[in-house]
This record gives structure tokens, sequence and C-alpha cells, in this order.
């Protein structure tokens, strides 16, 4: 009889530890998730959040200017609008319909490595450079 109540007290303590693991382990805030799924070329429709941040000049000097970035995990992408089908404008209106404080949005985008802030070929300036997004489009289904 004392062997048995053991070996249910054993597995009593070897499920809980199981259900708390697995509770920590299991994400909590799906309004902060990212999915990404491939469409055609290098495009991919994506739900991640839009954040804003301020605009950082050369050598750190912190402009009045906003930037809307899109974060994927760990990375947040600069959004560069003059090579997107969807203006800043068309973004932020739709971002006004949501009501929670995290945006996250459904769009479909391409992530190129390139120049930032030069849009016009013939313009020969320093530019931020890295790993930016364009919007193909916002998927509101």
């Amino acid at each position: 009889m004392m062997r048995i109540n053991q070996k249910i007290k054993g597995l009593i303590i070897t499920c809980v530890i199981g259900i708390i693991t697995f509770s920590c382990a299991s994400p909590k805030d799906v309004n902060n998730k990212t999915e990404s799924q491939k469409t055609e070329g290098s495009k991919q429709i994506i739900s991640a959040p839009i954040i804003v941040k301020d605009k950082v000049l050369r050598h750190g000097v912190i402009s009045d200017e906003k930037e809307l970035y899109i974060q994927q995990s760990i990375q947040d992408y600069y959004i560069k609008f003059c090579e997107s089908a969807v203006s800043r404008k068309e973004l932020e209106k739709y971002l006004e319909t949501k009501s929670a404080d995290i945006k996250v949005t459904k769009l479909e985008v391409e992530i190129i490595d390139g120049d930032w802030d030069i849009c016009d070929d013939n313009l020969n300036s320093q530019s931020r450079t890295g790993k930016y997004m364009i919007i193909h489009r916002i998927i509101t289904n």
C-alpha cells in the first residue's frame, strides 16, 4: 500500500512539473506574434507589429522626424515607402483602425539590402544602409 502511494505521488509530481514546464514554454501574447509565409519570388506574407521610432541621423543625432518599422522577431526593419506599393499615409490610416496598443498588421513584404534614404537612382548622397522592407500590400482579412 505504501509503495502504491509513493508511486502515485511520484506520478503526480511528474505531471505537475510537466504541466508547469509546458505552460511556461507556450507563448502567452498572441497579439505580438510574428508569422511569415512565402509568396512569389522574394515576397512573403507576414503578421508583425508596426512600431514608431525616432529618426537617428549621422553621428547619432536624433531628429524630430518619426519613422515606421516592421518588427520581426528581434529585428526591426525600416520601411522604405518610396519603393513600396503602399504609401506611409495609407499604412498610417490603416493603423488608426486598430484599437490595440501593439499594431499587428498582415502585410505582403519584401526584404531588401541597400540604401534606406536614397529614392532617386540619380541621386548621389550618403545614406543609411542595410536590410529594410518594402510593402507590396496590406492584407485586411
